[in-house]
Parts: C-alpha cells; structure tokens; sequence
C-alpha cells in the first residue's frame, strides 16, 4: 500500500475515535502505528529511536508536521493511556561521564488491540461503499505514474489508468 493510500485510510481513521480513548487524535494515532512498524520490522515488542527519527519519518511518511513539543505531549499521551512504556537510556562514556542516549518505547498489548480494532473499523467503512476497491485501484495506479520521471511517463502507463478506473 502507497504511503497517500495509507494517509487517506489514517486520514478516515480520525473519525472513528474510541469511545474509552477520547483524547487521541490522528497524531497520536500516526505515532502509535509508526512505533508499532518500528517495532514489527525488527520482530519486538520494544524500539529506540531517536525523536528527530519519528519526527522525520512521520514528516516523510504520514504527511504529519509537528514539533518536538508536541511529539513529546503525545508520546506522553500514550504512556498516560497506557499504549507505551518509556525507558531513558543513560550509557557512561569512557572518561566517566554519563551520556543520554535514544528512548526505549516499549508497546503494551492494549496498542497492538487499539490499532487492530481501528484496522477493523476502517475495514467495514470501506466495505460499506460499493466502490473501495475501485478507488483504491487508481489511488494506487496514479501514485505509481507520479512517483516516475516526467519524461519516463508512456501513454501506455495512463490507458492502464483509464482501465482502472473502467473496470472493477
């Protein structure tokens, strides 16, 4: 899935807040999921990356621009809710001083089940409308003819278009 057919889908996400974790919004929500990635790739149930790291990659990925401040209120959010545990690491350099160093996130089960019910409802929304598959279809086939050269772009690349928006 494209990184804007994600965003379009955690765009949808907004709307459908929990009726026990009112406080969350869409930032959270974009943090929670990136930890969550993080954390998947690497097969654990804990992450250290650097804050400017999740700003970067929420920037580049999820479309969302915030400061530090505010990713610090909302990681704080999440471990209030009970989603994540932090861990500052502290390591002692060689001459004896102490250095910080990146947080460690460690996820709950309740993250892993708050995501997965938001997968679920996102899922039955699309379901809903006849025409999700559709839309997805062109949503994907429009972000793979943007993301090539100008000059690299065929005519062959936009009759593949126009069949996905003909058929399905």
């Amino acid at each position: 899935m494209s990184n804007s057919i994600f965003h379009k889908v955690l765009e949808k996400v907004k709307t459908f807040q929990s009726k026990k974790v009112k406080n969350l919004n869409h930032n959270s929500i974009a943090i929670l999921t990136l930890l969550i990635n993080l954390c998947a790739h690497y097969k654990k149930n804990y992450c250290y990356p650097s804050q400017d790291w999740i700003l970067e990659t929420l920037k580049e990925k999820y479309k969302v621009y915030i400061s530090k401040r505010t990713l610090n209120y909302h990681l704080r959010l999440l471990e209030d809710l009970g989603f994540i545990q932090r861990k500052r690491r502290i390591a002692r350099a060689k001459d004896g001083t102490l250095s910080t160093k990146s947080t460690l996130y460690i996820l709950a089960r309740k993250a892993y089940k708050f995501i997965k019910t938001r997968i679920k409802e996102v899922w039955h929304w699309l379901r809903k409308r006849g025409d999700w598959k559709k839309k997805f279809i062109v949503l994907a086939e429009l972000d793979r003819i943007r993301n090539l050269p100008q000059k690299a772009r065929t005519p062959e690349q936009y009759i593949a278009l126009i069949k996905a928006i003909c058929s399905v």
